[in-house]
């Protein structure tokens, strides 16, 4: 254990030396202050900072119970153990009111109890602290933070709200508690997300990304992102959740924008893909025909010509054929000649055909439910 600060308060000396005798032989390294008064310790308990205070009931300044008003009235957060010559119900009923951590009795086994008493309330005191600590810590994120915390009970009534539910929602956190789960939720949603959430909660598993609607104080809707943890009491049984509400109405407004702006840049693409398939087919494809025929009847009529060149001229002529062939194919693989007519699934379907036909190979397509 650390190093403890004491401060005994006690009017006897002999008394005193006793019980500093018996603190030092069991906690070594403790420091040990005498006041014969409550009032000179008082004066001086910005200066010493004690962890315990011990002092006896009867002092020749004030009692023990007037000491302890004394240090509640000036806000003195230090842990007090109670000594009296006589066990009195009504003293340590009052002591512990007060604010006391332990009461004594100086009986026989007085000195061997004070080490180990003095040594528990400073145990059950550090473990106090580090707790306020954590209530401090937890209390200073969940007021600062830009989610909504909560806390329901197994009722799913709201028992603990932070103040983050007002710029949310609009209601103050006492407005909150005490309300059901989904007052909250959008009357289209309701019903479905109650017994989605009950469902869950019977089976006591954590609520994870569950995206909902919930109504501001003003009318205007909200989208919500959830998450929730179940937590038990000692015998296992399920007390309640705890958990976040984000909000994620601007994320969803981006993402549906970006799926209009998606759709549009695909229609813009869509739209260019049909312009240049027309041209390809209309214009450059019909001018390689009409090239086509021209070599084809260049030398109609002339007997003269001769063999070489025939050939070569030939040959121009089957490389308009296949140029008109790839045009005819990129033309249809930008925009297949039946989409229109018949439709998306239709035109992958004959597409699977035709790979089919040509490759050797059977394809088959299923669509999937939003294609149908």
């Amino acid at each position: 254990m650390e190093t403890l600060c004491l401060v005994i308060v006690e009017d006897e000396d002999a008394h005193f030396s006793l019980m500093e005798r018996a603190i030092l032989r069991d906690l070594p390294g403790a420091s040990v202050y005498h006041f014969k008064d409550a009032g000179s310790c008082l004066e001086r308990l910005d200066e010493i900072l004690p962890d315990i205070i011990v002092t006896d009931y009867l002092m020749p300044d004030m009692n023990g119970i007037q000491f302890l008003e004394a240090l509640n009235q000036e806000k003195r957060d230090i842990p007090v153990i109670m000594i009296t010559g006589q066990g009195d119900e009504d003293i340590a009923v009052q002591a512990m009111k007060l604010g006391a951590r332990d009461y004594l009795v100086k009986s026989a086994d007085f000195f061997k109890l004070l080490p180990s008493v003095i040594e528990k309330v400073a145990r059950e005191w550090k473990l106090k602290q580090s707790l306020r600590e954590l209530e401090k810590r937890f209390q200073d994120l969940a007021e600062n933070i830009s989610d909504w915390i909560w806390e329901v009970d197994r009722q799913g009534r709201y028992i603990y709200s932070n103040p983050m539910v007002e710029d949310i929602l609009g209601y103050r956190p006492d407005e909150v508690i005490g309300k059901d789960f989904h007052d909250f939720f959008a009357e289209d949603v309701k019903e479905t997300l109650k017994e989605s959430v009950f469902q869950v909660t019977m089976r006591k598993r954590p609520i994870f990304a569950l995206e909902t609607r919930l109504v501001h104080k003003t009318g205007y809707e909200i989208t919500v992102e959830v998450n929730g943890t179940p937590f038990f009491d000692k015998g296992g049984n399920l007390s309640g959740y705890r958990g976040v509400h984000r909000d994620i109405s601007l994320r969803k407004r981006t993402e549906d924008q970006i799926r209009r702006l998606s759709h549009q840049l695909l229609r813009a693409q869509e739209i260019e893909r049909q312009r240049l398939s027309r041209d390809l087919h209309d214009h450059l494809a019909q001018d390689c025909s009409a090239m086509k025929i021209g070599l084809d009847t260049l030398f109609v009529g002339q007997p003269d010509i001769s063999i070489e060149n025939r050939k070569r001229v030939a040959e121009l002529s089957e490389m308009a054929r296949r140029n008109i062939a790839a045009i005819r194919d990129l033309a249809y693989n930008l925009s297949p000649a039946g989409l229109e007519q018949l439709g998306l699934v239709q035109t992958v379907l004959r597409y699977c055909e035709d790979f089919s036909g040509g490759a050797g190979r059977r394809l088959t397509f299923f669509p999937p439910e939003w294609m149908r």
